[in-house]
């Protein structure tokens, strides 16, 4: 019973004693005040973290916008690129087109000489039988020639 006494006295001075609940009301609220600030840390770290995260995500954005008209200057300048090798490959061929007819012009050109100068060493070939002709029946004639001056210059001395 003495200590159902002493324990409930001390309940009943606990309970009673000014002192005792206004350090207990300080405990509270310092308890309450250490989470409210730590509540306020935490919300602050979660801010600044958020902030951090956002202006990380606007410096990513904007290497990616960067990087995009990279992206887009380099198509282009291949398209024009692609097209400049397309007007090179159409020239190349233009050029080679006129090469083509060119030498074809030439190489018609060259089969017509080639013909005039056959036509003209057959004339040449024909012009030297002829000649040969013409110099066997020369040699023909002066032999006949030589005969015939004989035969007068005997006549004379006959006569």
């Amino acid at each position: 019973d003495s200590d159902l006494v002493e324990g409930d006295a001390d309940q009943l001075i606990g309970q009673d004693d000014p002192l005792q609940l206004a350090a207990r009301d300080r405990h509270v609220e310092k308890e309450d005040l250490a989470s409210f600030v730590a509540k306020k840390r935490e919300m602050f770290l979660v801010q600044y973290s958020l902030g951090v995260k956002r202006d990380e995500m606007r410096k990513l954005e904007e290497i990616a916008q960067a990087e995009e008209m990279k992206l887009e200057k380099a198509e282009q300048f291949l398209e024009e690129d692609a097209n400049m090798f397309d007007a090179f490959l159409k020239e190349t061929d233009k050029n080679s087109v006129e090469a083509i007819k060119l030498a074809e012009q030439e190489t018609k050109a060259k089969m017509e000489k080639v013909g005039e100068i056959k036509k003209i060493q057959a004339q040449i070939t024909g012009l030297r039988s002829e000649i040969s002709k013409n110099e066997d029946q020369l040699k023909e004639y002066q032999t006949y020639k030589v005969f015939l001056e004989k035969a007068k210059e005997k006549e004379r001395r006959l006569k």
